[in-house]
């Protein structure tokens, strides 16, 4: 809740403003108009231990952060968090938030927390430390991020730079009286770094170190699967669930009477789409299903039958 004042008063965003949360997972903020995750069942990789996003009654479209599926200035701010150092092209992220939305907020783990968390380990071979093996940190997460100003500098994890993680996360365990979860509490800042941009255009992507071999492609959905599990979907019931919901849905959200359905663009060509019958129809492409108000606006959803 604190969060969701602090955008508005930081960026100046009121009431009338449309608000797209991108990778939403579990727990999107109560200010977000729309929400939109390419992973709403269960995924080790990209979310926690919660089984299914966050789907109250707000829009929900699933999709992708490279290719997302809005029309060109649809947006006031759009929120990103712990997105950017997942993807296999942060550059083409960057170019698609400057597309749809004036304002950005953008939170990644702090260069800080991707060491202590854990990361890369050594293992001992003939009295040597000559091996390097995943240990318990994120290896879902591609880059080191750091943010200075409007620029957000990225350096690839990759085999050249476990060395120094691995020297960093051992000095921080062993040499001091760390406690991860109190230190964060004291000093939230390590934890995350939060960027709030009131003009998108003045976002700059500067990658440190090109590391074309290291860097992953993002899994492609079973979409037959996923509808089929769309269809089952059955969101918690829990307390807090029902408080949160009634908070982002009556207080938070925009005061703007707006159709989602208008806002939305073809992942391929961003021509806008028109509504049929479970589907949303590209004139140029093809269509797209719709499972259970749900649109999914991925590449590999595509039918042009």
């Amino acid at each position: 809740m604190l969060i969701s004042f602090k955008i508005q008063q930081t960026l100046g965003i009121n009431k009338n403003d449309l608000v797209l949360e991108v990778g939403s997972g579990a727990n999107p903020l109560m200010r977000s108009d729309l929400l939109l995750y390419k992973y709403p069942i269960k995924s080790e990789k990209h979310r926690t231990s919660q089984k299914v996003a966050f789907i109250d009654g707000r829009p929900f479209v699933v999709g992708d952060v490279l290719d997302l599926p809005f029309l060109n200035n649809s947006f006031d701010l759009l929120i990103a968090r712990h997105i950017l150092e997942h993807l296999s092209d942060p550059e083409r992220f960057i170019s698609e938030i400057k597309r749809l939305s004036k304002a950005a907020y953008i939170v990644t783990p702090s260069p800080f927390t991707e060491p202590v968390y854990g990361g890369h380990e050594y293992v001992k071979n003939d009295s040597k430390f000559s091996l390097l093996r995943q240990g318990g940190g994120t290896p879902g997460h591609q880059w080191f991020v750091l943010s200075i100003g409007n620029n957000i500098f990225l350096l690839p994890k990759s085999a050249d730079t476990y060395p120094i993680y691995l020297l960093f996360r051992n000095f921080i365990l062993h040499n001091t009286n760390y406690e991860r979860d109190s230190f964060f509490k004291k000093f939230p800042d390590f934890r995350e770094t939060r960027k709030m941009c009131q003009n998108s255009n003045d976002l700059k992507i500067i990658v440190l170190k090109e590391s074309p071999n290291d860097i992953k492609e993002d899994e492609v959905l079973d979409v037959p699967k996923l509808m089929k599990d769309l269809s089952k979907i059955r969101q918690p019931k829990s307390l807090k669930f029902i408080i949160k919901s009634f908070l982002s849905r009556k207080i938070f959200t925009t005061k703007k009477k707006f159709d989602f359905i208008s806002l939305l663009a073809c992942p391929i060509c961003k021509h806008p789409l028109l509504y049929g019958e479970a589907k949303l129809i590209c004139k140029y492409c093809g269509f797209f299903p719709v499972v259970k108000h749900i649109p999914i606006l991925l590449k590999e959803a595509l039918n042009t039958n």
